[in-house]
């Protein structure tokens, strides 16, 4: 037809007849990009919902449930690797007073709570562990943190 815009065939005023936009295609206009576009009343009911631009019938019928909440975090922290970076020529010292949840790659999983750092580690071929309070002192390794006989585990070959 004459006077289309081109690409969907028609006429202007069929276009407008289909809902489709033809903002200043007849006469001669060149199309505003300014957003200065007639609106249509599918266009006046997006101010309701405050999405400009969205049409109404694309809005969420009502609002999906939450999630239901994951449950909530062990009251420990695997410490392993941080303190493995600790440890220089098979001897550790934590100072006392120094609080555990400061030291770089802890965290305070329990805050408020009374917190404990237990190590298990091998020296010598022996199974050790000890627990220290969240500000006291240690010192590994330490005869008194070998655990005993019936406990000993046999120690694992290194990884490939």
């Amino acid at each position: 037809g004459g006077g289309g815009s081109g690409e969907g065939g028609g006429t202007d005023a069929e276009k407008e007849e289909e809902g489709e936009a033809a903002s200043g295609a007849a006469g001669g206009e060149e199309e505003s990009l300014s957003g200065d576009a007639p609106t249509d009343d599918a266009d006046s009911s997006n101010a309701d919902l405050g999405i400009p631009g969205i049409p109404a019938a694309s809005a969420p019928a009502s609002t999906p449930a939450p999630p239901k909440p994951a449950s909530p975090p062990p009251p420990w922290l695997d410490v392993t690797t941080a303190t493995q970076f600790m440890v220089f020529d098979s001897v550790m010292d934590l100072h006392e007073g120094v609080a555990k949840a400061e030291l770089l790659g802890f965290c305070d999983p329990c805050p408020g709570e009374t917190k404990f750092f237990r190590v298990r580690y091998r020296f010598r071929g022996k199974l050790h562990e000890v627990t220290v309070g969240e500000a006291d002192a240690l010192g590994i390794p330490n005869r008194s943190h070998e655990m005993p006989v019936g406990l000993q585990t046999p120690e694992e070959p290194p990884p490939p």
